[in-house]
């Protein structure tokens, strides 16, 4: 049986995704592997986004809550753009999660 689908999954709070023009390389090679086995579309998943919020709240000094916000999707958008230039995956293959490991337990 084939799978499904591919799914890329890629450390979002990195500074750079993928790291590095080797790995970058490693990884579109094996999206054009992929692709040539029919799978047209694969998917790239950004995990710890909230990471990411976390560094953008502790840098800002401005705590009005639309600029952290504005901040934010700026950020988000200019990692999508990255990931969208150096895998030569279309936008809407790009994907967040964020990551809860704290404060998430509604035990009472």
């Amino acid at each position: 049986t084939k799978p499904h689908a591919i799914l890329f999954v890629f450390d979002g709070s990195m500074e750079e995704i993928p790291d590095g023009e080797e790995e970058t390389k490693f990884y579109r090679e094996i999206i054009q592997m992929t692709r040539r086995k029919g799978y047209a579309h694969p998917q790239v998943v950004l995990t710890r986004i909230d990471r990411v919020e976390e560094n953008l709240a502790k840098s800002s000094a401005n705590g009005d809550p639309a600029e952290q916000e504005l901040k934010l999707r700026q950020a988000l958008d200019a990692k999508i753009e990255g990931v969208v230039a150096k895998l030569e995956v279309p936008r809407t293959s790009v994907h967040f999660v964020e990551n809860y490991h704290t404060g998430t337990s509604s035990i009472a």
